[in-house]
């Protein structure tokens, strides 16, 4: 914050590391010796208060849903992670239009390893507190903030059932996590792209496009794709500082219509002239260089 009470774009979410600090003392507490080692059939078994419980050592009351995950196989694990636990509080609403939270944390026990059965005994190598973003998009036209109860109507922060997570991570330099006015600031910004008088933006169509039938051109009606976008698919959102009072946005989002959800399309753009001062939004600034690609995301 410089002595004009503005501050540098994406600083870090200040919430997200004063709960680092309490997840260090979480991970200490984690070392204590319980009757019955940890596996991955124990984690599978408890419901979440006993996983809140037997992880954090302490029942925290803030617990809304549990995910346990095997990510033994994920790519660039190097089997050092067996299983991941993710404990999710109930999403509320933000003072911003449309921008719905929720507080997760998410714990890594390993070693991992081919070998990993469901009874192998595993120990916490960390616990990583967050905060994740979901879109309303009925409020978001609107121009409001959305209710608690909007929120907690999105679905599941973590919990992966026959519907596509709503709740997804921002991050801004550093790997840091946006806070919720970057996150704002970021959405408003796509926004802007909407209407007709938006700057001309750049295109490129997804080399898969071609097998599939029916599916509408990318490129022939930018301004149509960018007002057909569900903000609900919106899956990955970053705001990235190119300069003093400069940033570059990027999301993704299903591709409208498509026949797959496996189609998305990657919305990026430059805003320059950006101020913020005491925490409120004073200039949205100018929209610079944008574009949209349409991407195949494989598994």
């Amino acid at each position: 914050m410089d002595r004009n009470g503005q501050r540098p774009l994406v600083t870090g979410n200040p919430h997200v590391r004063g709960r680092l600090a309490l997840a260090a003392m979480a991970l200490v507490l984690t070392g204590a010796q319980d009757p019955e080692p940890f596996t991955w059939n124990l984690a599978t078994s408890l419901s979440p208060e006993a996983l809140e419980r037997r992880v954090l050592q302490a029942p925290q009351g803030t617990t809304r849903e549990t995910e346990v995950t095997n990510v033994h196989t994920r790519v660039f694990n190097f089997d050092r992670v067996a299983f991941e636990v993710a404990f999710a509080a109930a999403p509320a609403a933000t003072q911003y239009p449309g921008l719905c939270s929720a507080e997760v944390q998410v714990a890594s026990f390993g070693p991992g390893g081919a070998n990993v059965g469901g009874d192998t005994p595993v120990r916490l190598l960390m616990l990583v507190p967050s905060q994740r973003f979901a879109v309303s998009a009925a409020d978001l036209a609107a121009g409001k903030a959305p209710t608690d109860e909007t929120c907690k109507s999105l679905g599941p922060v973590v919990r992966r059932v026959k519907h596509p997570l709503r709740y997804f991570a921002a991050y801004g330099d550093g790997s840091w996590e946006l806070d919720a006015l970057d996150a704002s600031i970021a959405i408003q910004s796509i926004r802007r792209l909407i209407p007709s008088n938006a700057p001309q933006f750049r295109c490129e169509e997804d080399g898969f496009a071609q097998f599939f039938k029916d599916i509408a051109p990318l490129c022939s009606d930018r301004n149509g794709v960018m007002a057909a976008l569900d903000w609900t698919t919106l899956s990955h959102l970053s705001l990235r500082s190119c300069g003093e009072r400069c940033a570059q946005i990027k999301a993704i989002f299903d591709r409208p219509a498509a026949p797959t959800s496996a189609m998305k399309v990657h919305v990026e753009l430059s805003v320059h002239g950006i101020r913020v001062v005491n925490g409120k939004l004073e200039n949205p600034g100018e929209i610079g260089p944008a574009w949209i690609t349409g991407v195949f995301h494989v598994d």
